[in-house]
């Protein structure tokens, strides 16, 4: 009889603790994250939902995800009839993260159907949990725009050196430089060097004296006098 009880005594016990394990188990299965949110989407320079054949694509997006970013995904499609696709998976450098930055410039093939498109911005967090954003885009032709060809970064000591052959059919206005990381600045051209230029050779030391060691993002932006935008990227280590 008294064994009895001692064993009653122990299952109790031993039931009491897995009642009290699945309880906590249950709650922590039961955490509910919110769905991945997506804003800050930007399309073509300055957000003008404008791309050009034959040009690059400016495109931006701020991603939080509480559930752990897993998956992101970028597609762009005609709205209706044949044209250009595009679809790249962006999740390298984001998975496993919980928040970023989708930046990036798509190149548009030159014999590319003009019209009206489709942006898709698609993130999937690590709990399946998808959200979506969306984009009107229009591409032209235009051959006035300006064309940057030959884009080259290269430091040496403290400095910057920015090399780039500008053709400008509208005349350059003024050309910019975007230093984004651990430190940032903006250069601007618009002296008797540049403006009034439809044709240049660019050769530029910038000065990198109070800038942090790292790794670096550059925007080089060149603006005829029409107003029209001609923007590319690069990246450099200091």
């Amino acid at each position: 009889m008294v064994r009895v009880e001692i064993l009653l005594s122990k299952m109790k016990k031993i039931l009491f603790i897995l009642s009290i394990f699945l309880v906590f188990s249950c709650k922590e299965d039961d955490v509910i994250t919110p769905a991945p949110v997506i804003t800050g989407v930007e399309v073509g320079s300055q957000n003008s939902k404008i791309g050009y054949a034959g040009s690059d694509l400016h495109l931006e997006a701020q991603i939080l995800a509480e559930g752990t970013i897993a998956k992101v995904e970028v597609s762009i499609h005609k709205e209706s009839g044949q044209g250009w696709e595009f679809k790249k998976d962006f999740s390298e450098g984001l998975a496993g993260t919980k928040n970023g930055e989708v930046h990036t410039h798509i190149d548009i093939p030159a014999d590319a159907a003009l019209g009206e498109y489709h942006v898709h911005i698609s993130v999937t967090d690590q709990q399946g949990k998808t959200t979506s954003a969306e984009s009107e885009l229009e591409l032209k032709s235009d051959p006035t725009l300006p064309v940057v060809d030959e884009f080259e970064l290269e430091v040496e000591g403290n400095e910057l050196h920015v090399n780039a052959h500008i053709d400008a059919p509208g005349k350059v206005a003024k050309i910019e430089l975007e230093v984004h990381g651990p430190s940032a600045k903006d250069f601007v051209w618009n002296g008797a060097d540049e403006v009034g230029k439809d044709h240049l050779h660019f050769h530029k030391h910038v000065s990198l004296s109070g800038f942090t060691k790292g790794h670096y993002h550059v925007h080089f932006i060149v603006t005829d006098q029409a107003g029209k935008v001609r923007e590319v990227e690069g990246e450099f280590n200091y």
